[in-house]
């Protein structure tokens, strides 16, 4: 007389249904796997934007294809910047020699001439709401994935505030 499970087995074959069940067996223990030694699922949204440590302070990198700037404040500190002036539409560029409140170091908008310091708040009266920024993810490797799924609006203009800006030349 044969064991339950190789009765159970038996049956499985004789119904066509143990190939299926043993892939998927297969299947689960992979992604178990792969969830154990590779850290898990990343959402599709989340771009991948390299380590921190490829970041300089006062030096925004762009990513051009997806449209949002990398900055690195002190410390370990990053903000992922939507490339959008949101009242305008129109792109908005970092230039490190523009001047402006007798500084340089400035992302631009070039179609209503708005001016964002470093962190993307607006310091031109004209304008209403800073950058809108990406959720970001520092993981413990220091590697960056930004959430471009999860866009939050800038800060409000407040005429009292004071810029930060990259380190001046």
């Amino acid at each position: 007389m044969r064991s339950v499970p190789g009765r159970v087995w038996g049956w499985l074959e004789k119904s066509g249904l143990a190939i299926p069940i043993a892939l998927g067996l297969v299947l689960a223990g992979g992604l178990a796997l792969a969830f154990w030694i590779g850290g898990g699922f990343r959402d599709p949204d989340a771009i991948e934007a390299g380590n921190i440590a490829e970041y300089e302070q006062g030096l925004p990198r762009y990513f051009e294809i997806d449209r949002f700037w990398i900055v690195r404040l002190e410390g370990d500190e990053i903000l992922a910047l939507y490339d959008k002036n949101p009242q305008s539409g129109c792109r908005t560029l970092w230039f490190i020699n523009d001047e402006f409140m007798e500084t340089s170091g400035w992302f631009n908008d070039r179609c209503q001439n708005h001016f964002y310091d470093y962190t993307g708040r607006c310091f031109d009266a004209e304008c209403t709401l800073g950058l809108s920024r990406f959720d970001v993810d520092v993981n413990e490797e220091g590697e960056i994935f930004v959430d471009l799924s999860r866009l939050n609006l800038g800060p409000e203009y407040d005429p009292d505030d004071v810029p930060l800006l990259p380190p001046q030349p």
